[in-house]
């Protein structure tokens, strides 16, 4: 729409659902600029483009500031861990040292970076421009997470520091290979995420993460019970309480996509295959038992009792375990076995 009225055209999306009235969110698209320098271009089998070029990191931040979750929601996991003190993985810490060599200490050239970085990737629904000046708009990162999540948290960790606020042209300087590719449809998008994320193991379930029925799920768990459904690893831990309330949910617990396949597994008495979890969302037969489209007819409260039961099973076997150790001294070993008898009496 943007494209053909020449200027931001605001969209109301409206989720619907069969029980009750949904709710409306305003989308407006949102577009940014973006300077590519050595910026090639290449078509791709059926007329995707891509364009590779080396970009501000700190652009790309911007577009994560104004965006959120919206600039990861084509990815298959969110930020990976290192935006919350104390939370930074070895790769996190890694990154975080660098840009405090880059900029605090003065330690290290910004021109570095690229060389050590592998690249990040962008799908675009729009890309304008030329001579490396560009307007990307509604941009989705599809590799490259960690890397803005570790920057935003040296940015949120040094914002009281004299020296970063003195530094804007070595944060400018900061650059990273980027890629970004336009004109394609889900599923050619959705196989280049698992392609670019090869540097971080990538599990079956992650690759699911923004299948039809997963965002059906996410969509009626907030809808039905208020709920975060995490679909993407590692994304409820991004979102603070007050968003959570701004978009209608509750503050707590989320609903997990592998947890949620074990609870479905178990109300179907299919307790053998928790432990082969792989081959449950590798299976395309297997994976289309567990989240066929009926769970979406289901009652979303009962689907979360069951769901919270797996938390209390240690609880419930030691009350029965006290009343016979030595008739129920199997118990601790059949806890699946109690979840599900305990889901079929609920």
């Amino acid at each position: 729409t943007q494209a053909y009225f020449g200027r931001a055209v605001p969209i109301i999306v409206r989720f619907r659902s069969t029980l009750k009235r949904g709710h409306e969110e305003l989308y407006t698209p949102l577009s940014f600029p973006l300077g590519m320098s050595g910026d090639l271009s290449s078509l791709g089998p059926d007329g995707q483009m891509m364009h590779v070029g080396f970009v501000k990191l700190r652009e790309l931040h911007t577009m994560f500031v104004a965006m959120k979750e919206r600039f990861l929601d084509r990815n298959i996991r969110s930020l990976l861990s290192g935006q919350k003190p104390g939370d930074e993985t070895a790769v996190n810490r890694r990154l975080i040292k660098a840009f405090e060599e880059i900029v605090i200490s003065r330690k290290t050239e910004p021109a570095v970076f690229a060389f050590n970085h592998n690249g990040v990737t962008l799908f675009a629904e729009l890309f304008e421009g030329g001579e490396g000046h560009y307007r990307i708009t509604e941009p989705r990162l599809l590799n490259g997470a960690q890397t803005i999540g570790s920057f935003d948290a040296f940015i949120r960790g040094h914002k009281d520091n004299a020296i970063l606020a003195q530094s804007t042209d070595r944060l400018d300087a900061i650059k990273v290979m980027c890629k970004v590719i336009t004109r394609s449809d889900q599923d050619f998008i959705t196989t280049v995420t698992i392609c670019n994320n090869r540097q971080n193991p990538v599990e079956p379930w992650n690759l699911r993460a923004n299948d039809m029925i997963q965002l059906q799920l996410a969509n009626r768990f907030r809808e039905e019970v208020g709920l975060f459904y995490e679909r993407q690893e590692n994304a409820f831990e991004h979102f603070s309480d007050e968003e959570l309330q701004e978009k209608g949910l509750k503050t707590g617990d989320a609903v997990e996509l592998v947890r949620l396949a074990q609870t479905f597994l178990v109300t179907d008495g299919s307790i053998d295959k928790l432990s082969r979890m792989t081959e449950v969302f590798e299976n395309d037969k297997s994976y289309e038992q567990v989240f066929s489209p009926s769970r979406l007819t289901a009652d979303f409260r009962a689907i979360c009792l069951c769901y919270k039961l797996q938390f209390k099973l240690r609880l419930l076997v030691q009350s029965i375990v006290d009343r016979g150790q030595n008739k129920y001294a199997f118990l601790p070993r059949a806890r699946p076995l109690l979840w599900a008898l305990m889901c079929q009496a609920m």
